[in-house]
């Protein structure tokens, strides 16, 4: 049996392939239209949480967290006043930028602020404010950074890296060589 085709159905048949085609490839190129590729808005929104470890020269082992909230670092603000004057200030949330860590026999605590780009599949962050306890009149601070991949996107955002972060100690505000290298392995834990 010959099926005859007549030549206005032509462009139908086309019209009706090329609609299949496209509703099978929706949703398959790529990320999405929000800040920092994001699949959804929000979706980069929340609390994260790494460790560090490893460590050269100098063995690092520690945690730090990080919190996002309409993309930026998540803040608190403090309010003051004395007699007829009002102050007011802004820092990074001390509950969820934090950092931790034990280097060459002293733990810092400190703050950190950071960002999760899907683009360029990193999180790169600070860690700065970092403080030891004083001995013998020596104030004993520490700072650094990181940089880490993105190796899950999606349902559960994951990243690590393997001696992508640095932090060096200071004594009295002074750098103490070397600079110190470790790697971090972190999640987002919540919203």
């Amino acid at each position: 049996m010959k099926i005859a085709f007549a030549p206005a159905s032509v462009p139908l048949i086309v019209a009706v392939f090329l609609a299949i085609a496209a509703t099978t490839k929706a949703g398959s190129f790529g990320p999405g239209p929000w800040a920092n590729g994001a699949y959804y808005p929000g979706q980069f929104d929340g609390v994260y949480s790494a460790s560090m470890f490893g460590g050269s020269p100098s063995v690092v082992s520690g945690v730090l967290g990080f919190g996002l909230n309409n993309g930026s670092p998540s803040t608190s603000t403090n309010s003051s006043s004395s007699g007829t004057t009002n102050t007011t200030t802004i820092t990074v949330d001390p509950f969820e930028n934090y950092f931790v860590t034990f280097i060459d026999g002293r733990t810092y605590a400190g703050a950190t602020i950071a960002n999760v780009n899907n683009q360029t599949d990193q999180v790169t962050g600070g860690l700065f404010n970092g403080v030891a306890a004083s001995t013998s009149g020596v104030d004993n601070t520490a700072s650094g950074g990181f940089v880490a991949s993105l190796t899950g996107q999606k349902d559960v955002i994951t990243f690590s890296g393997n001696n992508t972060g640095t932090i060096q100690t200071a004594t009295n505000g002074v750098p103490v060589d070397p600079l110190n290298t470790f790697s971090l392995n972190g999640m987002k834990v919540g919203n």
